[in-house]
């Protein structure tokens, strides 16, 4: 049995799909260009894959006379062919919001982040959109937004999802440990009763610098959250696996602490 394995590249305007089989070294790439293509869009910026449906963001494409307000493309694989099925929009005009500049993909749902979104009548505070599909259609389905934000949170930069669990990164937040912008906080949201809530605020417990950023990278899988802090110790770095406990989410003592290892320099 062949397995596939499907690679995602971006250069210039356009994305380029590459699926490479085991009994072949490489599959010609296809290559995906938006339907209504125009420059500095910065198409491919974001990225995601599941099963037969690819997702594409331009977070500064020009929408309606509106600067940087971003648009996501969604395609579907149509025995062999991928075709654009949808594209996704703010539900509200506004510039440089840069909606798309993060995509993810949960059964049946799309998350978008849209890190200069005006939420709560603060503009710049950043937000996630929901988009759920129904009846072959994709419908808005929740805005996503954080309980303590400020402007210039980049809530949104980053997001992950699973069937039902939402991760939105906010590097440039403060945090209840050290409240100044640039230590960075990750939100967790919860569909409860078809309704996406916010259940826990994740933070480095001891912030080693002002700027360390912690959210600025997230991912979810099977009871499992990965939330990276590059800037920690002089932009050293190092990344937070959390694991789920009873149905809650706990920094420690079910936290591993993740660092690069430098091997030693050879005489």
């Amino acid at each position: 049995m062949n397995q596939c394995i499907r690679y995602v590249l971006f250069t210039g305007a356009a994305l380029f799909l590459l699926a490479a089989f085991a009994t072949r070294a490489a599959a010609d790439p296809v290559r995906l260009v938006a339907p209504n293509s125009v420059s500095l869009a910065h198409f491919g910026a974001s990225v995601a894959l599941s099963g037969q449906l690819l997702v594409v963001g331009a977070p500064d494409s020009d929408v309606g006379g509106n600067p940087g307000q971003g648009r996501v493309y969604v395609y579907r694989n149509m025995s062999g062919t991928w075709e654009s099925v949808a594209q996704l929009d703010l539900p509200t005009a506004e510039s440089d919001a840069h909606f798309g500049a993060s995509v993810a993909i949960a059964p049946g749902r799309i998350v978008v982040g849209a890190p200069g979104a005006s939420a709560d009548g603060s503009p710049f505070r950043g937000a996630a959109f929901v988009f759920h599909r129904i009846g072959g259609e994709w419908q808005l389905e929740a805005k996503l937004a954080s309980s303590d934000g400020r402007p210039l949170d980049r809530f949104g930069i980053v997001v992950a999802a699973s069937a039902k669990e939402i991760l939105v990164g906010a590097p440039w937040a403060g945090s209840e440990y050290l409240p100044y912008q640039g230590v960075g906080v990750a939100y967790l949201f919860e569909l409860v009763k078809g309704q996406w809530l916010q259940r826990q605020v994740f933070a480095d417990p001891s912030p080693y610098d002002l700027v360390g950023q912690f959210g600025s990278a997230v991912a979810l899988h099977h009871g499992r959250a990965l939330i990276g802090e590059p800037g920690y110790a002089d932009a050293v770095g190092r990344s937070f696996l959390l694991e789920r406990s009873k149905g809650t989410w706990n920094l420690s003592p079910f936290m591993t602490v993740l660092m690069a290892t430098v091997a030693p320099t050879a005489p």
